[in-house]
């Protein structure tokens, strides 16, 4: 903050445009919610935090316009992220994922109010006309009881190919 501001106006819109694209991830959102919810913050609490925040900041009058101005803007990314997470189900739950292939990656979602997330293969699948396999995820997942994970065809890869899900929708639930 000792910066002149000359500079920090060179700095400022690359800070703010990191901030953003990664405050619009999907993945970032819904890590955001789900901790937000794990640690039982509401959304209006948070807004209420940041607007306290700035005034204390612009009060105290120890900023310049050009920086006051900056953490305005960081602000109120954080109250629009804090804000989107309200719409994604507050049910969200931890589910303990173990490795088993070191290619496997974790499932993601490709928009914060998906309802399924995208599992990946940790390796290459060539398959011939009329062929089938079982692809493997290189992911053990705790289920809890009552919870399943259902694998089913993504729509638009169906509609596009023949690729097809031979006992879709796959169910993978707990066994005791």
């Amino acid at each position: 903050m000792a910066m002149p501001d000359e500079q920090f106006s060179v700095l400022a819109p690359f800070l703010l445009q990191e901030l953003q694209s990664s405050l619009a991830a999907p993945e970032n959102v819904i890590q955001l919610a789900h901790e937000l919810n794990a640690l039982g913050i509401k959304v209006e609490d948070i807004n209420e935090d940041f607007s306290s925040i700035y005034d204390i900041l612009v009060k105290q009058n120890k900023l310049s316009q050009t920086k006051a101005d900056f953490f305005k803007l960081i602000i109120t990314m954080m109250q629009n992220a804090a804000n989107q997470t309200e719409a994604i189900n507050h049910r969200i739950l931890g589910i303990p994922t173990e490795f088993c292939d070191k290619n496997a990656k974790m499932p993601t979602y490709a928009h914060p109010n998906d309802a399924g997330a995208d599992v990946y293969a940790p390796y290459t699948i060539e398959l011939g006309p009329g062929e089938s396999t079982i692809v493997k995820t290189g992911l053990k997942m705790e289920i809890p009881v009552g919870y399943a994970v259902l694998v089913t065809p993504r729509s638009g890869v169906s509609a596009k190919t023949k690729l097809r899900i031979s006992n879709a929708p796959g169910t993978i639930n707990l066994y005791e």
